[in-house]
C-alpha cells in the first residue's frame, strides 16, 4: 500500500456445473487501488515570476546574472547591463542615494537587500520608480525618507505600463511627510511591509486592480494640515485588503486634517476587506474614520475586521457606507468619543442602498448610534450592539 491509496481484494468463486458434472471452482483474485477523499485545498500564496515561483530566482530556477552592489552607481549599472533580461541585484551596505532610480528597463528583476540594510535619501524625491518591466521583486530593505517635506512625494512608486507583476516583500519604509507606497498599476502585491511615521501608507490609484496588500503593518500617521490615510483606494477595483495592522493614528490640538484607516474613494467596487486590525486612533482636532466607502464605491465586502481604542474629541465613525450592494458582516468594533452622540459603530448614510450588516459585534458610548441606517432597502439583522 502506497501514495496514499488503499488496496483491496476482491475474491471471486464461480462454482460452474452442467448435466450433473461438476466442472470446478474457479477463483478470480483482483487487485484493485481506490483513491481516499481528496483533502483541502491549501492557502493561495502569491504568483511566481513569470507565472511559476522560484526560491529565489525567476521561472523556478537560480537567478544565472546576479550582481552585488554597494553604491547607487553600481545598482544602476547593474539594470542597465541586466537590460529586457534577467538578473538579480544584491545590496550589500547601506547607501545615500543622490537621485530617483528608475527600473524601466523591460526585464525581469529582482533587488533585494543583504542583512539589515538602509537606503537613504538626501533630496526631497522618491526612491524607486517603477514602470517597465517584465516581472520586478522588490524585498528585505529599510527605506528612510525622512528628507521628503511634500505630500505628493512617495517612497515607492509602481506605475508598471503593461500591469506586469510587481511584488514588494519585507521592506520598511519610514519617515517623513511623504506616502509610503504609491500604486497606479494592476497585479502588485505588497506583503509583510511596514510603513511608519508618513502622512499616507499604501494608494492605489486610478483602475488599480487585482492588487493584494496582505500582512502589513502600518502606524504612527501624523495628520498635520493634510488628511492621513493608511490604505486609500481611488477608482481601484477587485483588490485584496487582508491580515494588515493599522495602529496609531494620532493627531494633536490644531492639527486641521481628518484621519481615516481605510478609505474607498470613487468607483471603487468589488474589493475583499477583511481579517484587519485598526486599533489606537486618537484625533485632538480632527474627524476620525476608521473605514469609509464613498458614494460610489459599492459592491465591496467587509468581514471579520476589528477595531478598537478609536478616540476623538469629534466625530467618530466605525464603518461608513455612502454607496451599495456592500456587505458588512462579522465585524468587532469598539468606538469611543469624548461627547457620546458624535460616536457611531457602523452608518449608513442617505445615498446607501441594498447593503447587508449582519454578524457584527458594536460596542459604542451611546447605543442608538451603534448601527445607523438612513438609506434605503438595506437589511440589518443578527447584530449585537452593546
Amino acid at each position: 500500500m502506497s501514495n496514499g491509496k488503499t488496496q483491496a481484494l476482491i475474491i471471486v468463486s464461480l462454482v460452474l456445473g452442467a448435466s450433473g458434472l461438476g466442472i470446478g471452482t474457479f477463483v478470480m483474485v483482483y487487485e484493485l487501488e481506490t483513491t481516499g477523499p481528496e483533502g483541502p485545498e491549501g492557502p493561495q500564496g502569491p504568483p511566481g515570476i513569470n507565472g511559476t515561483d522560484g526560491e529565489d530566482g525567476l521561472n523556478g530556477t537560480d537567478v544565472p546574472n546576479t550582481y552585488y552592489c554597494s553604491s547607487q552607481q553600481e545598482i544602476e549599472d547593474a539594470l542597465i547591463t541586466i537590460g529586457t533580461g534577467t538578473g538579480h541585484i544584491l545590496i550589500t551596505e547601506d547607501i545615500t542615494l543622490y537621485s530617483t532610480i528608475y527600473i524601466n528597463g523591460g526585464g525581469s528583476y529582482i533587488i533585494e537587500g543583504v542583512g539589515e540594510i538602509t537606503l537613504s535619501l538626501n533630496i526631497n524625491d522618491e526612491t524607486f520608480v517603477i514602470t517597465d518591466v517584465e516581472s520586478m521583486v522588490l524585498r528585505n530593505m529599510n527605506i528612510d525618507t525622512s528628507s521628503i517635506s511634500a505630500p505628493s512625494i512617495q517612497g515607492i512608486n509602481i506605475t508598471e505600463h503593461d500591469n506586469n507583476l510587481v511584488r514588494i516583500e519585507n521592506v520598511r519604509i519610514q519617515g517623513g511627510i511623504a506616502r509610503g507606497i504609491y500604486i497606479n498599476s494592476e497585479n502588485v502585491w505588497i506583503e509583510n511591509c511596514i510603513i511608519t511615521n508618513m502622512y499616507e501608507g499604501i494608494v492605489m490609484d486610478s483602475g488599480s486592480g487585482n492588487c493584494h496588500v496582505i500582512e502589513n503593518t502600518i502606524s504612527q500617521l501624523r495628520t498635520n494640515d493634510w488628511d492621513a490615510y493608511a490604505i486609500h483606494l481611488i477608482e481601484s477595483s477587485f483588490n485584496i485588503l487582508s491580515g494588515n495592522i493599522i495602529y496609531d493614528l494620532d493627531s494633536v490640538e490644531g492639527d486641521t486634517g481628518w484621519m481615516y484607516g481605510i478609505y474607498l474613494e470613487g468607483l471603487s467596487q468589488s474589493n475583499i476587506i477583511s481579517n484587519n486590525i485598526l486599533c489606537d486612533f486618537y484625533s485632538a482636532g480632527g474627524f476620525v474614520w476608521v473605514l469609509w466607502c464613498t458614494t460610489s464605491a459599492s459592491y465591496n465586502s467587509i468581514s471579520d475586521n476589528t477595531m478598537y481604542d478609536i478616540y476623538t474629541g469629534y466625530n467618530v465613525v466605525g464603518i461608513n457606507i455612502e454607496g451599495n450592494d456592500t456587505s458588512i458582516t462579522g465585524n468587532i468594533l469598539c468606538i469611543t468619543a469624548f461627547n457620546p452622540s458624535n460616536c457611531y459603530g457602523i452608518q449608513i448614510t442617505a445615498s446607501g442602498s441594498y447593503n447587508v450588516i449582519t454578524g457584527n459585534i458594536v460596542d459604542v458610548m451611546s447605543l442608538p448610534n451603534g448601527i445607523i441606517d438612513s438609506g434605503t432597502n438595506n437589511i440589518i439583522g443578527n447584530n449585537v450592539i452593546h
